[in-house]
């Protein structure tokens, strides 16, 4: 009996070390669970503080585009109606005037400044050139001014041995305009360019001999110089 009283005292003593040994993982289980679901939460938590640092950069961010865009469409505003009131008072000076795209453009008729066929302005012409110089130097010092000339579809007749086609007339009719505003009227060259066009830009028919009139004309565009 006391070899069987051993054996059963040795298998008793194992039981009860993995009865201990069970009873001590499960809370050291717990305990490991716990600390991951701590780590768990301070990363989210992290993130979390991350995401509404960044929610509130694109908020300032957004806050500061609106009131670039307010500023932008204010200073639009202002300039259009800037451009406006140009337009009225080159109208009131009896000036055939209108704004396209930020762009004042008086438009003179070539029977306004010239004879038939030349490039020479007449006295009328430099009278009318001189008006409206005026109001360009008085209104529009802060503007660039380009000058367009245009002519009609009919071929060159009675200047055929100075000028070998209408942009030839056209460049020329566009800078005797451009030399009379600067060296006449005083506007610095450097706010004045030259473009011809010739018969490639119609603003009315050729078929009709009134189109043709409308499209012989120089056109002075002024812009604003960029900032």
């Amino acid at each position: 009996m006391s070899g069987m009283s051993t054996r059963f005292a040795g298998v008793a003593a194992v039981l009860v070390a993995i009865a201990v040994a069970a009873g001590c993982a499960g809370p050291r289980r717990i305990q490991a669970e716990n600390a991951e679901l701590r780590r768990q939460v301070d990363r989210l938590s992290e993130a979390l503080a991350a995401g509404e640092a960044q929610a509130q950069r694109l908020e300032e961010r957004n806050a500061q585009l609106e009131r670039q865009l307010a500023g932008v469409t204010a200073d639009m505003a202002a300039r259009e109606s800037e451009l406006e009131q140009m337009r009225r008072r080159l109208a009131d000076q009896g000036f055939d005037v209108s704004v396209t795209e930020g762009t004042v453009v008086v438009n003179l008729p070539t029977h306004i400044l010239y004879a038939s066929g030349s490039a020479a302005i007449t006295g009328s012409g430099r009278d009318r050139l001189g008006q409206l110089a005026e109001q360009l130097k008085a209104g529009f010092a802060d503007f660039k001014i380009q000058v367009q000339g245009h002519t009609d579809t009919d071929p060159i007749q009675r200047t055929r041995d100075r000028y070998k086609s209408n942009w030839e007339l056209s460049y020329d009719r566009a800078q005797t305009v451009a030399y009379y505003l600067i060296e006449n009227a005083g506007i610095s060259p450097e706010r004045i360019h030259v473009a011809a066009f010739g018969e490639h830009a119609p603003i009315a028919s050729n078929a009709t001999p009134e189109g043709k009139a409308q499209n012989r004309r120089v056109e002075i565009a002024v812009m604003r110089m960029a900032d």
